[in-house]
């Protein structure tokens, strides 16, 4: 349980892309509810999903729950004091930038563009908020 919970408190920052299994430092553990962990669950799925797709009518539901699951983490409590909440809420603002652009491109079929802001932005969003809240990767 508590294994579950420090990997998938990583999400919170962002999605998991490309290397989905990370750990927490340990100051961090036992202080994610069970909200923080079924939503980055979720976000991890259709984040694999959208990687998944072959082509954009696979890739178009895959992108639209992962716009609805970052708006739900965005509203969640993350960190153990003020710092690590607000470092969590730029890298979601970061995040839902990227998605937004991620939107437009799906919206406009344009698949081969989605795929790289997937493997590209979203990614480097990722990298960037884990080491601002110290998040070590496996």
């Amino acid at each position: 349980m508590l294994r579950n919970i420090l990997s998938c408190s990583l999400f919170m920052i962002v999605l998991s892309l490309a290397n989905p299994t990370y750990a927490h430092s340990n100051h961090y553990s036992g202080h994610h509810d069970e909200q923080v962990e079924l939503t980055m669950k979720k976000m991890q799925r259709a984040y694999r999903a959208a990687l998944r797709s072959d082509n954009i009518e696979q890739l178009k539901p895959a992108v639209a729950q992962l716009i609805e699951v970052t708006r739900q983490a965005s509203v969640l409590h993350y960190g153990i004091n003020a710092r690590e909440h607000t470092q969590y809420q730029t890298g979601m603002r970061q995040l839902r930038t990227d998605l937004e652009q991620l939107r437009v491109a799906v919206v406009a079929d344009d698949f081969v563009l989605a795929k790289k802001i997937l493997h590209g932005q979203i990614k480097a969003t990722r990298q960037q908020s884990h080491d601002k809240l110290g998040v070590e990767r496996d």
